[in-house]
């Protein structure tokens, strides 16, 4: 493995709402950009945009979770139906399982779920590491963006100064037109 994977394994946590933060820098800036050249000055232009980019989002998210939640009732109809004809079909089949096989192999699956009670717990604590790192990640990707949209330009000119003199100018034009073609592919892909 090289040495970048490497270093991006052990600050994924870092890594991830870097790109993700650049990517929706390169979706939003240039309704940013759009209104500073309106006259908005760019920090209202940075929160406008910030504020209607996540309600858009919060209202997508709202409408998916509103369709799901409409769902449920059917969904477990269904799933109550499917089990009953699960059991009729394990009842009625060629190798007559008797309806105290059928119990009996329930019952199992419930000792074998409370037996492994400690497993179950640990996979709780898991899920509960993992959204703390997704609202890490969150709040992090957020504040990248903040920055990213108000001033990237100063931030890639700032980066680029570790590049020799006779060369920065090059590096940071191709900097520029990376960035616009990351625009337009952002872009495509919405």
């Amino acid at each position: 493995r090289s040495v970048l994977a490497m270093i991006v394994e052990r600050l994924a946590t870092v890594v991830i709402p870097l790109a993700i933060a650049l990517l929706a820098a390169a979706l939003l800036i240039p309704l940013v950009d759009w209104m500073q050249r309106l006259g908005v000055p760019r920090a209202v232009g940075v929160f406008v945009t910030l504020v209607g980019s996540l309600g858009l989002v919060a209202g997508i998210m709202t409408f998916v979770v509103e369709q799901f939640v409409e769902g449920v009732p059917q969904l477990s109809d269904e799933f109550t139906t499917s089990i009953g004809e699960v059991q009729d079909w394990l009842i009625n089949v060629p190798i007559h399982l008797s309806e105290e096989q059928i119990r009996n192999a329930g019952d199992t699956v419930v000792r074998a779920i409370e037996s492994n009670q400690d497993s179950l717990t640990s996979g709780a604590l898991t899920t509960a590491t993992v959204i703390g790192h997704i609202l890490t990640g969150t709040f992090l990707t957020l504040f990248i963006l903040i920055f990213f949209l108000y001033s990237g330009n100063q931030i890639w000119e700032f980066v680029t100064r570790i590049v020799p003199t006779q060369h920065r100018e090059r590096v940071r034009t191709a900097g520029a037109l990376g960035f616009g073609s990351l625009v337009g592919f952002v872009r495509a892909t919405v």
